[in-house]
Protein backbone atom coordinates (compact mmCIF):
# COMPACT_ATOMS: atom_id res chain seq x y z
CA UNK A 1 0.00 0.00 0.00
CA UNK A 2 1.17 3.43 -0.73
CA UNK A 3 2.06 5.71 2.24
CA UNK A 4 1.39 9.87 1.39
CA UNK A 5 3.61 12.24 2.74
CA UNK A 6 2.92 15.89 2.75
CA UNK A 7 6.36 16.86 1.22
CA UNK A 8 8.87 16.18 -1.57
CA UNK A 9 11.65 15.88 1.33
CA UNK A 10 9.40 13.30 3.17
CA UNK A 11 8.79 11.29 0.00
CA UNK A 12 12.36 10.95 -0.35
CA UNK A 13 13.72 10.50 3.08
CA UNK A 14 10.71 7.56 3.22
CA UNK A 15 12.74 6.22 0.04
CA UNK A 16 15.97 6.04 1.57
CA UNK A 17 14.61 4.54 4.86
CA UNK A 18 13.76 2.08 2.97
CA UNK A 19 9.94 2.41 2.31
CA UNK A 20 9.34 1.50 -1.24
CA UNK A 21 5.79 2.78 -2.06
CA UNK A 22 6.55 6.60 -0.93
CA UNK A 23 4.38 9.27 -2.96
CA UNK A 24 3.90 13.07 -2.64
CA UNK A 25 0.27 13.97 -2.46
CA UNK A 26 0.76 14.87 -6.88
CA UNK A 27 1.88 11.83 -7.63
CA UNK A 28 5.14 13.86 -9.29
CA UNK A 29 7.67 12.60 -6.98
CA UNK A 30 7.29 8.54 -6.09
CA UNK A 31 8.86 4.81 -5.44
CA UNK A 32 8.43 1.82 -7.12
CA UNK A 33 10.86 -0.42 -4.76
CA UNK A 34 14.10 0.52 -5.28
CA UNK A 35 13.71 3.16 -8.29
CA UNK A 36 12.73 6.97 -7.08
CA UNK A 37 10.90 8.55 -10.02
CA UNK A 38 10.08 12.05 -10.94
CA UNK A 39 6.95 12.00 -13.36
CA UNK A 40 7.62 8.95 -15.31
CA UNK A 41 11.22 9.67 -15.39
CA UNK A 42 13.64 7.86 -13.19
CA UNK A 43 15.11 10.30 -10.87
CA UNK A 44 17.46 7.91 -8.61
CA UNK A 45 18.30 3.94 -7.92
CA UNK A 46 19.66 1.57 -5.11
CA UNK A 47 21.82 -0.55 -6.32
CA UNK A 48 22.50 -2.22 -3.09
CA UNK A 49 24.31 0.38 -0.54
CA UNK A 50 24.57 2.87 -3.87
CA UNK A 51 22.16 5.42 -4.75
CA UNK A 52 22.69 6.23 -7.84
CA UNK A 53 21.33 9.61 -8.89
CA UNK A 54 20.42 10.29 -12.66
CA UNK A 55 22.03 13.84 -13.51
CA UNK A 56 20.44 14.51 -16.61
CA UNK A 57 18.49 17.58 -16.91
CA UNK A 58 14.57 17.63 -17.21
CA UNK A 59 11.80 20.00 -16.38
CA UNK A 60 12.41 22.98 -13.21
CA UNK A 61 10.54 20.51 -11.01
CA UNK A 62 12.05 17.27 -11.82
CA UNK A 63 15.51 19.30 -11.09
CA UNK A 64 14.59 20.63 -7.51
CA UNK A 65 13.82 16.75 -6.83
CA UNK A 66 17.22 16.07 -7.96
CA UNK A 67 18.82 18.73 -5.83
CA UNK A 68 16.86 16.90 -2.65
CA UNK A 69 18.21 13.64 -3.07
CA UNK A 70 21.57 14.99 -3.61
CA UNK A 71 21.30 16.91 -0.30
CA UNK A 72 19.87 14.08 1.75
CA UNK A 73 21.24 11.00 0.08
CA UNK A 74 24.72 10.02 2.03
CA UNK A 75 25.97 7.29 0.29
CA UNK A 76 25.63 8.82 -3.79
CA UNK A 77 27.09 9.04 -6.35
CA UNK A 78 25.53 11.44 -9.62
CA UNK A 79 25.74 10.19 -13.13
CA UNK A 80 23.97 11.16 -16.59
CA UNK A 81 21.46 7.34 -16.86
CA UNK A 82 21.36 8.84 -20.73
CA UNK A 83 25.06 8.58 -21.19
CA UNK A 84 25.94 5.34 -19.93
CA UNK A 85 22.56 4.01 -21.17
CA UNK A 86 24.28 4.91 -24.20
CA UNK A 87 27.63 3.45 -23.65
CA UNK A 88 25.44 0.28 -23.30
CA UNK A 89 23.46 0.44 -26.14
CA UNK A 90 26.54 0.88 -28.48
CA UNK A 91 27.77 -2.41 -27.32
CA UNK A 92 24.43 -3.70 -27.87
CA UNK A 93 24.20 -5.45 -23.93
CA UNK A 94 21.01 -6.12 -23.00
CA UNK A 95 18.98 -4.66 -26.31
CA UNK A 96 16.12 -6.88 -25.39
CA UNK A 97 15.73 -5.35 -22.18
CA UNK A 98 14.14 -1.34 -21.13
CA UNK A 99 15.67 1.23 -19.58
CA UNK A 100 14.35 0.35 -15.99
CA UNK A 101 15.83 -3.22 -16.74
CA UNK A 102 19.48 -2.14 -17.67
CA UNK A 103 19.96 0.14 -14.82
CA UNK A 104 18.88 -2.49 -12.32
CA UNK A 105 21.70 -4.78 -13.69
CA UNK A 106 24.35 -2.06 -13.34
CA UNK A 107 26.75 -3.17 -10.44
CA UNK A 108 28.50 -0.25 -8.37
CA UNK A 109 32.52 -1.77 -8.00
CA UNK A 110 33.86 1.46 -6.55
CA UNK A 111 33.03 5.68 -5.99
CA UNK A 112 35.10 8.23 -4.77
CA UNK A 113 33.65 11.24 -3.15
CA UNK A 114 33.31 15.03 -4.20
CA UNK A 115 36.97 16.73 -3.30
CA UNK A 116 36.55 20.32 -3.05
CA UNK A 117 39.41 23.02 -3.71
CA UNK A 118 37.40 24.97 -0.78
CA UNK A 119 39.87 27.53 1.30
CA UNK A 120 42.79 26.97 -1.00
CA UNK A 121 42.10 30.09 -3.39
CA UNK A 122 43.23 33.32 -2.76
CA UNK A 123 42.68 36.77 -4.09
CA UNK A 124 44.73 38.19 -6.82
CA UNK A 125 47.33 40.44 -5.94
CA UNK A 126 46.61 39.06 -1.94
CA UNK A 127 49.19 36.69 -0.54
CA UNK A 128 48.63 33.22 -2.38
CA UNK A 129 49.82 29.77 -0.94
CA UNK A 130 52.90 27.81 -2.32
CA UNK A 131 52.37 24.82 -4.81
CA UNK A 132 52.49 22.57 -5.21
CA UNK A 133 52.24 21.07 -2.73
CA UNK A 134 50.16 23.86 -1.09
CA UNK A 135 51.79 24.75 2.20
CA UNK A 136 50.24 27.53 4.35
CA UNK A 137 53.58 28.28 6.27
CA UNK A 138 55.71 29.68 2.91
CA UNK A 139 52.65 32.22 1.70
CA UNK A 140 53.97 34.13 -1.64
CA UNK A 141 52.19 36.82 -3.80
CA UNK A 142 51.18 35.69 -6.99
CA UNK A 143 52.00 37.21 -10.19
CA UNK A 144 49.54 37.40 -13.56
CA UNK A 145 51.43 34.74 -15.07
CA UNK A 146 52.23 32.90 -11.85
CA UNK A 147 48.25 33.15 -10.98
CA UNK A 148 47.89 31.39 -14.78
CA UNK A 149 50.30 28.88 -14.21
CA UNK A 150 48.14 27.90 -10.99
CA UNK A 151 45.57 27.39 -12.59
CA UNK A 152 46.81 24.97 -15.12
CA UNK A 153 47.83 23.31 -12.23
CA UNK A 154 44.72 22.58 -10.46
CA UNK A 155 43.62 21.41 -13.98
CA UNK A 156 45.61 18.42 -13.22
CA UNK A 157 43.91 17.83 -10.10
CA UNK A 158 40.21 18.72 -10.28
CA UNK A 159 37.76 18.15 -12.94
CA UNK A 160 36.27 21.78 -12.56
CA UNK A 161 38.24 24.77 -12.47
CA UNK A 162 36.66 27.70 -13.25
CA UNK A 163 37.81 31.71 -12.47
CA UNK A 164 35.70 34.48 -11.64
CA UNK A 165 37.02 37.99 -12.22
CA UNK A 166 35.28 40.59 -10.31
CA UNK A 167 34.69 44.07 -11.57
CA UNK A 168 37.98 45.67 -9.59
CA UNK A 169 40.06 43.26 -11.32
CA UNK A 170 40.23 40.80 -8.35
CA UNK A 171 40.02 37.18 -9.37
CA UNK A 172 38.52 33.84 -7.33
CA UNK A 173 39.39 29.86 -8.47
CA UNK A 174 36.71 27.72 -7.48
CA UNK A 175 37.78 23.92 -8.12
CA UNK A 176 35.70 20.97 -7.93
CA UNK A 177 35.68 17.25 -8.43
CA UNK A 178 32.18 15.74 -8.46
CA UNK A 179 31.80 12.03 -7.51
CA UNK A 180 33.14 9.33 -9.93
CA UNK A 181 31.67 5.58 -9.96
CA UNK A 182 33.42 2.90 -11.64
CA UNK A 183 30.30 0.96 -12.77
CA UNK A 184 30.04 -2.66 -14.22
CA UNK A 185 27.06 -4.15 -16.76
CA UNK A 186 27.95 -7.71 -18.41
CA UNK A 187 31.45 -7.63 -18.12
CA UNK A 188 31.86 -3.72 -19.91
CA UNK A 189 33.26 -1.98 -17.25
CA UNK A 190 32.56 2.32 -17.48
CA UNK A 191 33.48 4.70 -15.60
CA UNK A 192 30.91 7.78 -15.33
CA UNK A 193 31.17 11.01 -13.65
CA UNK A 194 31.45 14.74 -13.98
CA UNK A 195 34.20 16.27 -16.12
CA UNK A 196 34.90 20.16 -16.17
CA UNK A 197 31.81 20.93 -17.26
CA UNK A 198 29.28 18.04 -18.17
CA UNK A 199 28.06 14.58 -17.47
CA UNK A 200 30.29 11.70 -19.30
CA UNK A 201 30.66 7.49 -19.29
CA UNK A 202 33.29 6.14 -21.22
CA UNK A 203 34.13 2.44 -21.76
CA UNK A 204 37.40 1.16 -20.00
CA UNK A 205 39.85 -0.76 -22.78
CA UNK A 206 40.23 -3.40 -19.70
CA UNK A 207 38.50 -4.33 -16.62
CA UNK A 208 39.45 -2.48 -13.43
CA UNK A 209 39.06 -2.59 -9.32
CA UNK A 210 38.73 0.94 -8.48
CA UNK A 211 38.10 4.15 -10.12
CA UNK A 212 41.47 5.83 -9.61
CA UNK A 213 42.92 2.51 -11.70
CA UNK A 214 40.16 3.49 -14.00
CA UNK A 215 41.62 6.94 -14.77
CA UNK A 216 45.02 5.38 -14.80
CA UNK A 217 44.00 2.60 -17.35
CA UNK A 218 42.82 5.64 -19.46
CA UNK A 219 46.10 7.03 -19.89
CA UNK A 220 48.08 6.05 -22.95
CA UNK A 221 52.11 5.13 -22.07
CA UNK A 222 53.33 8.15 -23.47
CA UNK A 223 51.37 10.53 -21.19
CA UNK A 224 52.63 8.31 -17.93
CA UNK A 225 55.80 8.14 -19.07
CA UNK A 226 55.78 12.13 -19.70
CA UNK A 227 54.42 13.21 -16.38
CA UNK A 228 56.83 10.32 -14.73
CA UNK A 229 59.87 12.51 -16.61
CA UNK A 230 58.15 15.62 -15.38
CA UNK A 231 56.82 17.10 -18.60
CA UNK A 232 53.76 19.54 -18.16
CA UNK A 233 50.96 17.63 -19.68
CA UNK A 234 47.51 19.18 -19.66
CA UNK A 235 44.36 17.80 -20.59
CA UNK A 236 40.75 18.67 -22.09
CA UNK A 237 38.35 16.11 -22.50
CA UNK A 238 39.47 12.78 -24.03
CA UNK A 239 42.88 14.49 -25.23
CA UNK A 240 46.21 14.88 -23.39
CA UNK A 241 48.63 17.65 -24.51
CA UNK A 242 52.46 17.10 -23.43
CA UNK A 243 54.60 20.25 -23.80
CA UNK A 244 57.80 19.39 -26.28
CA UNK A 245 59.03 23.04 -26.68
CA UNK A 246 58.89 26.55 -25.98
CA UNK A 247 58.88 27.90 -29.06
CA UNK A 248 58.39 26.42 -33.06
CA UNK A 249 62.20 27.13 -33.87
CA UNK A 250 62.91 24.50 -31.46
CA UNK A 251 61.10 21.70 -33.86
CA UNK A 252 61.71 23.43 -36.66
CA UNK A 253 58.27 24.81 -37.34
CA UNK A 254 57.83 28.96 -37.94
CA UNK A 255 54.56 30.60 -36.40
CA UNK A 256 52.86 31.09 -39.37
CA UNK A 257 53.27 26.71 -40.08
CA UNK A 258 50.49 27.00 -37.57
CA UNK A 259 46.78 26.78 -38.54
CA UNK A 260 43.31 26.50 -36.31
CA UNK A 261 42.35 23.01 -37.44
CA UNK A 262 40.21 20.54 -35.25
CA UNK A 263 42.24 17.49 -34.01
CA UNK A 264 41.46 14.09 -35.30
CA UNK A 265 37.93 12.56 -34.00
CA UNK A 266 35.37 9.88 -35.39
CA UNK A 267 32.40 10.90 -36.84
CA UNK A 268 29.80 12.50 -34.80
CA UNK A 269 32.22 13.50 -32.15
CA UNK A 270 32.68 17.02 -31.12
CA UNK A 271 36.06 18.85 -32.65
CA UNK A 272 38.49 20.04 -30.28
CA UNK A 273 39.89 23.28 -32.24
CA UNK A 274 43.62 24.52 -31.61
CA UNK A 275 46.49 25.89 -34.09
CA UNK A 276 48.08 22.65 -35.66
CA UNK A 277 50.98 22.02 -37.44
CA UNK A 278 51.96 18.71 -39.05
CA UNK A 279 55.75 17.45 -39.33
CA UNK A 280 56.90 14.34 -40.60
CA UNK A 281 53.50 12.83 -39.54
CA UNK A 282 53.15 14.59 -35.84
CA UNK A 283 51.00 16.31 -34.88
CA UNK A 284 51.77 19.66 -33.22
CA UNK A 285 49.57 22.16 -31.05
CA UNK A 286 49.65 25.64 -29.71
CA UNK A 287 47.34 28.70 -28.34
CA UNK A 288 43.83 28.08 -26.93
CA UNK A 289 42.15 24.52 -27.61
CA UNK A 290 38.79 25.04 -27.78
CA UNK A 291 35.81 22.33 -27.91
CA UNK A 292 32.76 22.37 -30.23
CA UNK A 293 30.64 22.14 -27.90
CA UNK A 294 31.70 23.89 -25.07
CA UNK A 295 31.34 21.15 -22.88
CA UNK A 296 35.02 21.80 -21.55
CA UNK A 297 36.93 24.89 -20.71
CA UNK A 298 39.52 26.40 -23.20
CA UNK A 299 42.73 25.26 -22.24
CA UNK A 300 45.31 27.62 -23.02
CA UNK A 301 49.14 26.11 -24.24
CA UNK A 302 51.80 28.37 -23.99
CA UNK A 303 54.62 26.67 -26.09
CA UNK A 304 54.21 23.88 -28.58
CA UNK A 305 52.88 20.41 -27.15
CA UNK A 306 51.93 16.95 -28.89
CA UNK A 307 48.25 16.19 -28.59
CA UNK A 308 47.14 12.32 -27.14
CA UNK A 309 44.01 10.83 -26.94
CA UNK A 310 43.08 8.67 -23.70
CA UNK A 311 42.59 5.13 -23.96
CA UNK A 312 38.87 4.84 -23.83
CA UNK A 313 37.03 2.57 -25.96
CA UNK A 314 34.32 4.96 -26.29
CA UNK A 315 32.18 7.97 -24.20
CA UNK A 316 29.05 9.55 -23.92
CA UNK A 317 27.84 12.95 -22.77
CA UNK A 318 24.46 13.21 -21.32
CA UNK A 319 23.26 14.72 -24.41
CA UNK A 320 23.64 11.48 -25.94
CA UNK A 321 26.70 12.98 -28.06
CA UNK A 322 29.40 10.56 -28.69
CA UNK A 323 33.58 10.76 -28.25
Amino acid sequence: MRTVFNTNEDVIRAWLEGNEQARNRQGSLHAIGNILKTYNEILAIRIEDTILINGDQYSPTSNRHRYLVQRLAVNAVTVSYSAVLNIIAMFALGDYLGTESRLKELVVIDKTKAKELGEEYRLIGEQYKEYPPIDPDNPKEFTTEEFERYVRYLRTKYSEVRVFTFKNGDKRVYAHTAETVLLSYHGLHILAGFDDQSYFACALPEPTNTVEEAFEVLKPKTVVKAMAEGKEVLRQGEWFFIKVADSPKEIGLRDKDFRVKSLPRLRGQNPHKCRIAIKDGKIYCTGLVRHGAREHTPVKLEGIYTPVRNNEIVSATSNYRVD
